[in-house]
This record gives structure tokens, C-alpha cells and sequence, in this order.
């Protein structure tokens, strides 16, 4: 993530809006660490790591889409970013449910326990 792309409001602090685009990059990195290491180990437990933080992320992520939604009702000059934002949160949505998808696909070939 570009650092120039990181906006400051007039206090000095960095917006929901940045925050949750952030969130969203750290999601999608992270669940890609969780299925990469499964897939190269075959370590049955990264699965159950991979649920619980499945279910950490998909909170967090709910929460900022509140708060990005909240905005667009509220703050109509930044309707568009947090539009923008709202949409990169709903990127990872079909990421997420392929990366289910393929450890299910591939559990039954690795026996590594």
C-alpha cells in the first residue's frame, strides 16, 4: 500500500476510511499466508487457525463496512471513498470462499498431522 495514499484528516488522524482499506489488505495477506503454509505443509491444525481467523476477520471487516455505510448516509462528501472502501472490504467476500474452497478441495491429499 502506497504510503501517499494514507490521508490524514485535519486532526492529524488517520480515517476509517484508510483504515479499512488497510483492513482489507491485511485480510486478504493474511488468509493467503494461512492457505499458502497449509497447502506447501499439509499441517492439518492451519486449518483450525485458518477458521478462527476466518471468523476475527469477518467482524472486524463487518464492523468497519458499518461504520463505511454509516458514513455514506452521513457524510455525503465522502460518499465516494467510502464506496471505494466498501468495495475493497467485499473483494475479499469470493477470495475468502475460494480459499475455503481449495483447502477443502485439497485436505483429503495431505496427511501430515
Amino acid at each position: 500500500m502506497d504510503s501517499h495514499a494514507i490521508e490524514k484528516s485535519k486532526t492529524g488522524k488517520v480515517s476509517s476510511i484508510d483504515i479499512s482499506k488497510i483492513i482489507a489488505f491485511i485480510s486478504f495477506l493474511g488468509g493467503s499466508l494461512i492457505l499458502l503454509t497449509y497447502l506447501i505443509s499439509g499441517v492439518k491444525s492451519l486449518l483450525g487457525i485458518g477458521l478462527m481467523y476466518f471468523f476475527a476477520v469477518v467482524v472486524l471487516n463487518v464492523f468497519y463496512f458499518v461504520i463505511l455505510f454509516l458514513r455514506i448516509l452521513f457524510y455525503k462528501s465522502q460518499r465516494q471513498k467510502a464506496l471505494l472502501s466498501i468495495g475493497i472490504l467485499l473483494i475479499n467476500v469470493p477470495i475468502c470462499f475460494m480459499y475455503i474452497k481449495v483447502a477443502m478441495l485439497t485436505q483429503s491429499f495431505n496427511y501430515v498431522d
